[in-house]
């Protein structure tokens, strides 16, 4: 018994020993537990409105907008009066036969009653209206007349026909323009010539050749606006 209990109280030992190793082992090589902190720093948010140096340079350029749209209404309201001082038709241009002189559009005669059709025609019966005719130059010349019928039933023709143009030795001026066809079907407009005589600084007077059922008619000729 003394010896049993002896081996007992032997391997007891040994087993409270390699606890106790064990224990301190663990102790010496358990990983630490580090705790992180995160500092949160809150960043202003950024401005959506302009910086004061974007604003006043904002303002003086609206200011400048508007001090440079000031002076091209002053500018255009000088150039109307100018161009309303400024004679048409001076009459020393017109005596030296300066073809560039007309160059642009100017208005012919004003809206009057026409018929459609040739004379004895069924289709000119029909009552229409010939607006204000309007010719321009290329003061080489050269030029384009143009001319606009309404009717109630067969609508608009819009005629265009080429001229030529050239002072007279009379000091007259003269347009001849061919035949030619207008954008309706069987619409045409005939071939016309004018001879115009200048009236005043801002007017001529044109005359047209006329044709049977076609009496020759005046126009007042004058720069369009």
């Amino acid at each position: 018994m003394t010896k049993a209990w002896l081996g007992a109280f032997l391997i007891g030992t040994e087993l409270l020993l390699l606890l106790l190793m064990g224990a301190w082992m663990l102790r010496t090589f358990s990983p630490g537990v580090h705790a992180l902190t995160f500092s949160v720093v809150e960043s202003p948010a950024a401005s959506v409105a302009p910086s004061t140096e974007l604003a006043t340079s904002l303002l003086r350029a609206r200011d400048g907008e508007r001090q440079l749209r000031a002076q091209l209404a002053a500018l255009q309201d000088v150039l109307a009066k100018k161009s309303a001082d400024c004679p048409a038709l001076p009459a020393d241009r017109w005596n030296r036969k300066e073809l560039d002189l007309l160059t642009g559009c100017w208005l012919l005669g004003h809206e009057v009653a026409a018929v459609r059709g040739n004379p004895g025609e069924p289709g000119r019966e029909e009552n229409c209206t010939t607006r204000t005719g309007r010719i321009c130059f290329d003061g080489r010349g050269g030029g384009q007349r143009e001319q606009i019928m309404d009717c109630p039933i067969s609508g608009r023709a819009i005629c265009k026909a080429p001229i030529s143009v050239k002072f007279n030795d009379d000091g007259m001026l003269e347009t001849a323009q061919p035949r030619v066809a207008c954008d309706r079907p069987m619409v045409f407009w005939l071939p016309y010539s004018l001879k115009c005589d200048r009236r005043d600084d801002a007017t001529a007077i044109c005359h047209s050749n006329g044709f049977p059922g076609f009496p020759p008619r005046d126009y007042e000729f004058r720069r369009e606006p």
